[in-house]
């Protein structure tokens, strides 16, 4: 059994402004029990790393992908880049 679990950023963890109401303490849950945790997103590297590190998410994640990095969602292409990586 793969223990990965990839995240979209928006609506997902996030507002926009703000993480939602228990998002840090799910990712963190999930971070401790071993599971290997991704995001997805349409947002810009940039401003994910900023969001991340705002937010205290930060160190939580292996592996981010955003829109330019790859081909934006709905193509599946940051999303086969992050299972490549997991090996899954």
């Amino acid at each position: 059994m793969y223990q990965v679990i990839i995240f979209d950023w928006e609506g997902t963890l996030s507002d926009c402004d703000h993480l939602l109401p228990g998002a840090f303490t799910c990712v963190s849950a999930l971070h401790k029990a071993g599971y290997r945790l991704a995001v997805a997103t349409n947002k810009s590297a940039r401003s994910l790393a900023h969001d991340l590190k705002h937010t205290g998410l930060e160190g939580f994640f292996e592996i981010t992908r955003s829109a330019d990095q790859t081909f934006p969602k709905p193509h599946p292409q940051m999303l086969e880049e992050i299972l490549v990586y997991f090996q899954v």
